[in-house]
């Protein structure tokens, strides 16, 4: 993962437990109508400029992995089996594998750097002067990462699967499957993200006490048409990271 631009002494040494809130703004999934069939399970109907198709998905709760049934429409009404993909997480995004008449297909999404210019004057500490009954220093600025993603197979289990890689959260989190679903909703080939984080230390220390990132995903490569942002917390345990 990037390099973060924290004092040398941030980091090894200290990992911020798990105590993470997340927000988004998370938007509705209408446009495909998905019926979610279990907790690890959903489908849905989409049309599509080649005809309509019903998306069947299933995750292995234990690894992650996707299983996508694309069936489509015939004459008749009756939805025929088409194709299927399976989605494996890699260190550094996902495996898509695609069987179709016959044949089977890899590709391999993973996020490519984007480089682009911080607007610093809008980097500084969030709190400047923080509270001097917080055991915790203000939020400082740590670094920002621009990554474009790029999907032959369009899915909401695939594009979740490949958000939740190139952010390091979870599939299930609300901005992930939200930006999952605008994307599939609108078959958008590439996506933009970008990533800002900031810091906490204990005050008078260099001990990492709390991480705050603001996740975009944008549909141009100016980093513009925002598709859907979040903010995720991680705050050790025993603080509070306001």
């Amino acid at each position: 993962m990037t390099a973060i631009l924290l004092a040398l002494t941030l980091v090894i040494s200290y990992s911020v437990p798990s105590n993470a809130e997340s927000t988004s703004t998370t938007k509705s999934d209408d446009k495909l109508n998905i019926k979610h069939t279990g907790e690890n399970s959903w489908e849905y109907i989409q049309e599509r400029d080649d005809g309509v198709y019903k998306v069947i998905e299933k995750v292995n709760p234990n690894t992650g992995e996707v299983t996508s049934y694309i069936k489509k429409q015939n004459d008749s009404g009756e939805f025929i089996l088409e194709k299927k993909h399976f989605t494996k997480p890699l260190d550094n995004g996902v495996e898509v594998v695609t069987e179709e008449n016959g044949k089977k297909t890899t590709e391999v999404i993973k996020p490519e750097t984007v480089e682009t210019t911080p607007n610093f004057s809008a980097l500084d500490e969030i709190e400047p002067f923080g509270d001097p009954t917080d055991p915790l220093t203000p939020w400082s600025y740590s670094y920002t990462t621009t990554n474009s993603v790029n999907y032959t197979a369009i899915t909401v289990g695939i594009v979740s699967a490949a958000l939740a890689s190139r952010f390091g959260m979870s599939r299930k989190a609300a901005f992930i499957y939200s930006a999952a679903v605008t994307i599939t909703a609108s078959m958008i080939p590439t996506v933009y993200a970008k990533k800002v984080r900031y810091y906490k230390n204990v005050k008078g220390t260099t001990i990492l006490a709390g991480i705050k990132d603001y996740n975009y995903v944008y549909k141009y490569s100016s980093f513009t048409g925002l598709i859907e942002s979040g903010i995720e917390i991680d705050c050790a345990s025993g603080y509070s990271c306001r």
